[in-house]
């Protein structure tokens, strides 16, 4: 019975929508798991197309502000600023929590963490705030288990305030 399921992929599930014939010989038991499989997969599959075609949210700041954790997958930009922007993460937020943030004039953008820290390259000192200045520049942060932020990925410049 083990070769006749090893023989099961889901390219022949999929490819008329039914079965291959010879699922048939298998124990009801291996029908019902090849059902549950099914099922599952359509799971997926539906869950990663919501996923794909949800939009991320993008605001553009033009004076400072402080960011609430239900703004949490955003991106936050500085686009039309005509000078600095402090952008400041929330003191207490849920593990997982993302933000991302763009350089999109050219005017420092700062990511402030409060008492927090973000942890990059550039530095990891609590109560600092990172910077970046050239259109283009992003980062994207996610708090952890300890209210700390990690940064996932950034590109461009960031240096941690003196």
């Amino acid at each position: 019975m083990e070769k006749l399921a090893e023989r099961i992929t889901l390219r022949e599930f999929r490819a008329d929508g039914k079965l291959p014939a010879f699922i048939a010989e298998l124990p009801t038991v291996s029908k019902n798991l090849v059902q549950d499989v099914e099922k599952r997969d359509a799971e997926i599959v539906r869950a990663v197309n919501f996923l794909l075609s949800a939009k991320l949210a993008v605001e553009a700041h033009t004076a400072d502000d402080t960011l609430k954790e239900n703004e949490s997958g955003g991106v936050h930009s500085n686009l039309g600023a005509t000078g600095a922007v402090t952008l400041t993460l929330p003191a207490s937020v849920s593990k997982g929590v993302h933000y991302y943030f763009a350089v999109q004039a050219a005017q420092e953008l700062r990511i402030d963490p409060g008492e927090a820290t973000i942890r990059d390259d550039s530095g990891q000192t609590a109560d600092k705030y990172k910077t970046a200045n050239a259109i283009g520049e992003c980062i994207h942060l996610v708090a952890d288990a300890e209210s700390d932020w990690e940064t996932i990925s950034k590109y461009g410049t960031w240096t941690e305030e003196a």
